[in-house]
């Protein structure tokens, strides 16, 4: 059999089967180098959200309603305004053997005043779940990957029961994810918003929610546990007893 020739442009040529064979090595070189190439993507869990660093605090301006219906038609409205500062101190292991952090909770009445240790606290990040103790409650304040829509029993931890039953069979859910928010003339370019509860009915208003930044922790709250008894024709602007409470952030540090 002869064999085949394929002519090149110098009008050279070589046998059909050893282009073929210089063809098969050629396309096995491109492959391996294809192989060799590993792309390496960063996966943004979202724990930055809520970062638990020693020395790294964030400041609060805080309102509180309170309203009563006690001498009905005439609604009282008590107004507290107090300032918060939360500090991210040491860290420490717990008794289940996790490495978690103290907050020191700090209050004042203005600016002018000095900084009054309020309240210790306690946070923990086990990469699946941001655990904060509040006064020897536990809330899931944030669950890990972040993601749009995503729920979770934020007061699982709790036993909603008694003085703590209002807490029961909240269902929180993750909304806003990675968007842009403004508080006074400050601009977040990443935030969520953990939306906790947010029932109602003819006699009653329950609503909460908590929103977080990047790099910050939470910089907007809000709480509104309302209620009627008399007048059910105003909308929920004319509340007859409960509390409503916000927090705003004012700044940070490390």
């Amino acid at each position: 059999m002869k064999s085949v020739k394929v002519f090149l442009r110098d009008s050279k040529c070589i046998s059909l089967k050893d282009f073929t064979v210089v063809l098969l090595v050629c396309m096995a070189i491109i492959f391996q180098i294809g192989c060799n190439k590993t792309e390496t993507k960063t996966i943004d869990n979202g724990f930055n959200y809520y970062p638990l660093t020693p020395g790294h605090f964030v400041t609060y301006s805080v309102d509180s309603f309170y309203y009563s219906a006690t001498n009905y038609p005439t609604i009282s409205i008590d107004t507290i305004h107090y300032e918060i500062k939360e500090l991210i101190d040491t860290s420490f292991i717990d008794n289940e053997g996790r490495t978690s952090y103290r907050i020191e909770r700090y209050r004042r009445a203005n600016s002018t005043d000095n900084w009054a240790l309020d309240r210790i606290w306690s946070a923990n990040n086990n990469n699946i779940i941001l655990d904060k103790n509040e006064d020897d409650l536990h809330f899931i304040k944030l669950v890990f990957p972040v993601s749009e829509g995503k729920t979770w029993n934020g007061n699982g931890m709790i036993v909603a029961q008694d003085e703590n039953e209002y807490l029961k069979d909240w269902t929180y859910k993750y909304i806003d994810v990675n968007t842009p928010f403004v508080v006074g003339a400050e601009t977040f370019d990443s935030t969520l918003t953990v939306m906790q509860i947010d029932d109602e009915n003819l006699i009653e208003k329950k609503f909460a929610y908590e929103r977080y930044a990047k790099g910050v922790g939470m910089i907007y709250k809000e709480i509104k546990f309302l209620g009627k008894q008399n007048d059910l024709s105003n909308g929920w602007n004319y509340p007859e007893t409960g509390v409503w409470v916000r927090y705003v952030y004012t700044g940070k540090g490390e």
